[in-house]
């Protein structure tokens, strides 16, 4: 059994084993993996999918991770002192997920330490806290042939954040969101990802040859509390306006007001 991950191959054998237990092997589901031909004898295989049940009490317990809080400190007093609307922190995690699987609490190998060291410092830097999955897509130059198309040069690229989920890992009714890869940071690179989809185009007479990529991971998003209602305009604007609306019936909020419509205005008309 040969399992790739990030470029990374393992090899398990099982022809010198003499055991009269069974042996089992388990990895995630983003681990590419093969079965290579029987040389000699007979080979049985049960494959079945493991599913981990949530349980919140069961979460990674993390302390103060000083670095990170420092890290993230410095960078919303940043964001603070330039004044250019909200810039939300974006950090892709090490694994792929579905939108069944994106849970605090089902997060995979060194994703559940680090989401549990953010999850630690937004609370106490008062930050909100979210997950989302990202849709990732390369388009290259390219040379070779149908079959085995080689990238060359990048020509275009982009970043959609989709399907978010809170604290808790509730579900949020939030639209979707285009990044560019220069506001994002990550411990592994893309490239080092499997793409779930690619597609080759020859030359066209106008242009060359083409190969596009497409990428899934999933992402944590940090942004000061005092920028929710205007990372609400950006990813909900209906239930934006609806909570501006009810700041206006508040009595001492008229401040607050004229402050959170001069940064929307900013940042959506400047």
């Amino acid at each position: 059994l040969v399992v790739t991950h990030r470029n990374k191959e393992f090899s398990f054998k099982t022809e010198n084993i003499d055991a009269k237990e069974i042996k089992a092997l388990a990895f995630y589901a983003d681990c590419v993996h093969e079965v290579e031909k029987v040389q000699q004898g007979y080979r049985v295989a049960l494959t079945y999918n493991l599913v981990l049940e949530v349980n919140e009490a069961a979460r990674t317990i993390s302390f103060a991770n000083s670095a990170l809080i420092k890290a993230l400190k410095d960078f919303f007093v940043l964001d603070e002192e330039i004044d250019e609307g909200c810039l939300p922190l974006v950090y892709f995690l090490d694994h792929e997920y579905t939108e069944h699987s994106l849970h605090w609490s089902l997060l995979k190998g060194n994703d559940a330490k680090n989401g549990a060291d953010f999850l630690y410092a937004a609370e106490e830097l008062g930050l909100k806290a979210r997950l989302a999955l990202v849709e990732h897509h390369e388009s290259w130059s390219a040379y070779g042939d149908e079959r085995n198309p080689l990238p060359k040069e990048l020509i275009d690229d982009d970043t959609e954040l989709t399907f978010w989920v809170d604290e808790k890992s509730h579900k949020l009714p939030y639209s979707s969101l285009d990044i560019s890869t220069d506001e994002a940071c990550w411990s592994i690179d893309t490239e080092d990802f499997e793409p779930y989809e690619s597609e080759y185009e020859g030359f066209m007479g106008n242009y060359g040859e083409t190969v596009d990529y497409w990428y899934r991971r999933a992402a944590i998003v940090l942004w000061p509390n005092s920028d929710d209602i205007v990372m609400e305009f950006k990813l909900n604007n209906k239930e934006a306006i609806r909570n501006l609306v009810k700041m206006t019936k508040e009595p001492g909020k008229e401040q607050q007001i004229r402050k959170t419509i001069n940064r929307v205005g900013k940042h959506f008309y400047s």
